[in-house]
């Protein structure tokens, strides 16, 4: 790994810069009005899901433990 460069020396400044932002912050607070930023932060398609997939997404509902419960248990 010495000969390696460091990653921030490839990394172009307007990335560097960034200001840090809170996931699930309050996003509009800080970088101003609604109607000039795109959000990708959730799928809105009014579509829907593709009917191929339907069945996976049932599936995979099912394994998911959204309260957390079993690993309440473990700790």
């Amino acid at each position: 790994m010495k000969n390696r460069p460091m990653v921030t020396s490839w990394v172009r400044d307007e990335i560097r810069n960034l200001r840090r932002v809170e996931h699930g912050g309050e996003v509009w607070k800080h970088l101003g009005n609604p109607g000039e930023i795109l959000d990708f932060s959730s799928n809105v398609n009014p579509l829907g899901a593709p009917p191929k997939i339907d069945h996976l997404s049932l599936a995979t509902m099912m394994i998911f433990d959204g309260k957390f419960d079993k690993a309440r248990e473990e700790l």
